[in-house]
């Protein structure tokens, strides 16, 4: 190979073969990493492979940091925290999937102020609040569904509540007027009677 001998050749293959390794995680050190050549050629190359491995290197470390934020911040989503991660597209040789994992976050937590906000809405007795359902489908959309369905379902009960109320209301009227008929017409009769009764001591004195 170029006139190398056989020595420095497996010495070149052991370096490139640690980085590669490294590369896909069968190896985290590199035993061969400071070796040197005599040859000048040969050195400049090594020294071309170990700034790439410093590269690779760093590459790694700021992968692993990431992985360690994403981890953090679904720990945070299991215990009910939604909030996106802190990451930046330099901070991972992947700046779609922190965009991808923001905004879901970022939509995930608004749907859950909107169905917070609705039951607060609830408990001041307006339940003509609704939640938009978006693009949620399945669980969320099932979880909107029934927030939706508790709004409709209690406003529907109040008014029919307010109507049996307005009717029971006619009803007690209209029974309050025969009482007061039957009350009206029972002193006509009473007095009637008393008449009759005193017409009757006159003939019988």
């Amino acid at each position: 190979m170029l006139g190398i001998n056989s020595k420095d050749a497996r010495q070149l293959e052991k370096i490139i073969e640690e980085i590669l390794d490294y590369s896909i995680g069968k190896r985290n050190s590199f035993p061969h990493s400071d070796v040197k050549f005599k040859d000048k050629k040969l050195e400049k190359i090594n020294t071309m492979i170990q700034h790439k491995r410093q590269e690779l290197v760093q590459l790694k470390e700021r992968e692993m940091l990431a992985m360690g934020m994403f981890i953090l911040s679904m720990d945070q989503m299991k215990a009910g925290v939604f909030r996106p991660t802190k990451l930046k597209a330099s901070d991972l040789n992947d700046s779609l999937t922190i965009n991808y994992f923001n905004t879901f976050t970022e939509e995930l937590s608004a749907i859950i102020h909107q169905i917070s906000h609705t039951l607060n809405v609830y408990k001041e007795g307006d339940f003509t609040d609704t939640v938009h359902k978006g693009a949620f489908k399945d669980e969320m959309e099932m979880l909107i569904n029934a927030v939706n369905h508790l709004g409709n379902s209690t406003s529907l009960m109040l008014s029919n509540t307010l109507q049996n109320g307005m009717d029971l209301n006619s009803d007690a009227q209209d029974l309050k007027q025969s009482v007061e008929a039957l009350s009206t017409a029972s002193n006509q009769q009473a007095a009637s009677l008393e008449e009759t009764a005193a017409a009757m001591e006159e003939m019988t004195s």
